[in-house]
């Protein structure tokens, strides 16, 4: 019997993608997806595919930057769903709120607040107001 305080595999985003759509795929999905939205089946929501969501439902679903920030945010509080509470809310949030960072930027920027380490990057400009070191230029850095 599987410890039910452990997720019992990977989400995939194509699982989410379908349970948006009209397709072969989508009742599986979106019957698959109450059950872990209900906490009846744990699955790991890991930081890329938070960040393949952001682009896919953007440009193949047409959600704006802010639709798509309170999907994920709610995604990330399911019963069923086992993610890194710190990082990957954090992530969604300086994404929605900056909208010239990238997904992957923001993640980047959460890792490194979190961490309270430098981010080595010649796009500078991205790590703005956010309290974290920026070596500009890279070679200024001294270890």
């Amino acid at each position: 019997m599987p410890d039910d305080s452990k997720s019992q595999g990977l989400l995939d985003t194509n699982v989410l993608i379908h349970s948006l759509t009209n397709d072969a795929n989508s009742a599986e999905c979106r019957a698959f997806l109450r059950l872990v939205q209900a906490g009846e089946r744990r699955v790991r929501l890991e930081p890329y595919v938070v960040h393949e969501m952001s682009y896919a439902l953007s440009r193949v679903l047409k959600h704006t930057r802010q639709e798509i920030a309170e999907e994920l945010l709610a995604l990330t509080q399911w019963s069923g769903i086992d993610c890194d509470q710190e990082l990957i809310p954090a992530a969604i949030i300086r994404w929605r709120d900056r909208p010239s960072v990238s997904f992957a930027d923001a993640l980047l920027a959460a890792e490194a607040i979190r961490s309270q380490t430098r981010v080595f990057t010649v796009n500078v400009r991205d790590f703005n107001d956010t309290g974290i070191e920026v070596p500009a230029p890279l070679s200024s850095f001294q270890p």
